[in-house]
């Protein structure tokens, strides 16, 4: 709730919950004191993965804006179809797929800059925009056979990924209305939100 009611940045969210949980875990005596340093190395493990990808996005951004691949797909696009409908499923499309395969700021870093142009050339407003591609990231997370998320799920459960994506669907479904709602009717938003 602190994210969408303007309180916290995602990174102050963040801070925020884990600072709660060691609390309440020292409170109920799940969590000792001895147990901190297995959980910075765990930790550690994971941003291992992570930060390495995010530090090589930016590079990648910038050689993609100094060829001017912006430029030249919106030049694409548009020259087989200037419909606004077709070519935002187009994006959801995109991101989404991007969404199964990469973590969500490589993604943002990298397909922003080449994105945007795109949706403004149709008039989209950059906010919704920025809405939709986030919302559309988030449903490859999910999506089968290869959301990320289904893999943490796996990990931090011990289900089989085959098993959690079978039960997926209702979800990536109402996922993909959000993502819809968002795409085709400006106002949810660009006035329904918070500042």
């Amino acid at each position: 709730g602190g994210i969408y009611s303007g309180i916290f940045t995602p990174t102050e969210a963040a801070a925020v919950a884990v600072t709660t949980t060691i609390v309440i875990g020292m409170l109920q005596g799940t969590l000792k004191l001895e147990d901190f340093p297995k959980m910075l190395v765990s930790s550690a493990k994971v941003n291992g993965v992570i930060l390495p990808i995010i530090a090589m996005s930016l590079p990648l951004a910038q050689a993609l804006a100094a060829l001017q691949v912006p430029q030249g797909v919106v030049f694409a696009v548009t020259s087989v179809t200037e419909n606004p409908t077709l070519i935002i499923l187009l994006m959801i499309a995109i991101l989404i797929a991007a969404g199964c395969v990469m973590e969500t700021t490589p993604n943002i870093v990298i397909l922003a800059p080449i994105l945007l142009p795109l949706a403004q050339n149709i008039g989209r407003n950059d906010i919704q925009f920025c809405i939709m591609m986030v919302t559309s990231l988030g449903v490859g997370f999910i999506t089968p056979p290869l959301g990320l998320n289904l893999f943490v799920i796996s990990g931090i459960t011990g289900e089989a990924v085959l098993r959690i994506a079978s039960r997926v669907g209702p979800y990536v479904i109402g996922m993909l209305v959000v993502v819809l709602i968002v795409a085709y009717i400006p106002l949810v938003s660009t006035i329904f939100l918070p500042s």
